[in-house]
Parts: structure tokens; sequence; C-alpha cells
């Protein structure tokens, strides 16, 4: 958790120079004036998601230009950090804004800064809750940084809780994943299954670890077979039908 904190606090002092100056909002009634003195009755790192959630749904469209949403944006990422299991805003909300805001066109430290956040959310979601993590979700974590990137974080499976994370991951999204990446928009999970293919050493790996778990943790090693077989199943696939 102490690595996800870290990339909020550098969001923080990345957008610090953003304030809320000159900040203006539709007076046609769309904006709810209860909501505006919410949005201002707190500094950032203490406003709530009830605070911001109005907010943020007009941002850049009827309340407040790119430079203000700047300001708000570590607040709205920590508090997406923080509740992750009921956020108030959803990655894909969060990710359509900074398409609406033209974040590729920022300067370079600040999209590092969310990419950053983005890629320690990742890590967190498969060492955390591995089972709420689908293919709707890992689809727009794909959104802010490369595939390759998606694929390699599993790197960490050479120690036994990285790869316990993986072979969870692999056994509850594996088919579902396996078949989205099928459609002409996610191509993810042959990434993957491509890196464990160079990658010989780790199928071994998994064999070890189903003997070296067969007696002490058999409902363990029950999943790292379905998972050693599924892989093998697919790496096969792949050599005989590869991706367009």
């Amino acid at each position: 958790m102490e690595a996800i904190k870290d990339a909020i606090k550098n969001l923080y002092e990345i957008f610090a120079l953003y304030t809320t100056e000159g900040i203006h909002h539709c007076d046609c009634g769309c904006i709810d004036l209860e909501d505006v003195k919410k949005l201002h009755s707190k500094p950032l790192p203490q406003l709530e998601e009830d605070d911001l959630v109005s907010y943020h749904g007009s941002a850049l469209h009827t309340w407040g230009e790119v430079k203000h949403y700047k300001h708000f944006l570590p607040r709205v990422l920590e508090l997406k950090g923080l509740n992750r299991k009921n956020p108030f805003l959803n990655l894909d909300e969060i990710y359509y804004k900074l398409v609406d805001a033209k974040w590729q066109e920022w300067p370079e430290k600040e999209q590092e800064a969310i990419r950053r956040f983005a890629l320690e959310d990742w890590k967190h979601f498969i060492k955390k809750e591995v089972r709420g993590v689908g293919d709707f979700k890992l689809k727009y974590f794909e959104c802010f940084f490369d595939k390759e990137m998606v694929v390699t974080l599993w790197e960490q499976r050479n120690n036994s809780d990285g790869l316990r994370d993986f072979v969870n991951y692999f056994y509850y999204h594996g088919i579902s994943l396996l078949n989205d990446s099928r459609t002409e928009d996610n191509h993810v999970v042959y990434e993957l299954i491509h890196f464990i293919k160079k990658e010989t050493s780790f199928l071994s790996i998994l064999e070890e670890t189903f003997f070296e778990f067969e007696e002490i943790d058999p409902a363990y090693a029950q999943l790292v077979s379905v998972v050693l077989q599924r892989i093998e199943f697919e790496i096969k696939k792949i050599s005989e039908f590869p991706p367009k």
C-alpha cells in the first residue's frame, strides 16, 4: 500500500501549481449551488466523495476548465484508490474525463504522474482483489499504460506471493479474458500467453509449485494444475492459429 500512497503524494506535488482561481460554472440552474458550496467547503485533501461527485460529472463542460480539473485530480484519484470496493467514480469515468481534457497533450511529468498512479492501482488490484478484477476493468487499465506493462507486472511470479496472485487471477478470469481477447480491441491475453511462452521457466515453476503444494495445500495445487493446463493449451492454440 505504501507504493500507491507515494504515487498519490506525487500527484499532489505535480499538480500543486493549479488552483481554483477563476473557476466558473453554468448559471442556468443545471449546477446546484449547494454542490458549488461543497466543492469549496474544505481544503483539497479533505474533500470527500459527496463534495466532488457532482463537480466531476460537469467538469470541463459546464463547470470549470482543464486547469481547474487538474487541481482536483489528485484528490479524485486518491478517493478512487482508497475506496476500491465501492468507488464514487469508476476508472472508466475518470479516463473519459481525462480524454475530454486531452491529458495526453499535458506536460510529460503530469502524464507520468497519472500513469504511475494507475500502475500502482493495478498492482493493488491483482494482489488484493483478484476476484474483483474482470476484463472490463482490465480494459481501462490498459488505457493508461502499454499492454505489455500489464503483462510484465507478473514478473513478480518468482516469489510465492506473486505467483499465487497470478494463479488466482488466471484461474478466476482466464477463460473470460481469453474469450474477450479474440475480439479486435483486446489482445492482452495473447500478449500474456506469448510472454509466458518466451519465459519457458515459468511453466516449470508452475509444475514445481503443484508438487510442492499437492499435499500441504491441495486446493491451491488444484488451481495451479488448472492454470498450467489452460496455459499449455493456449500456447499450443496460438502456435497453430496466431492472432491477426
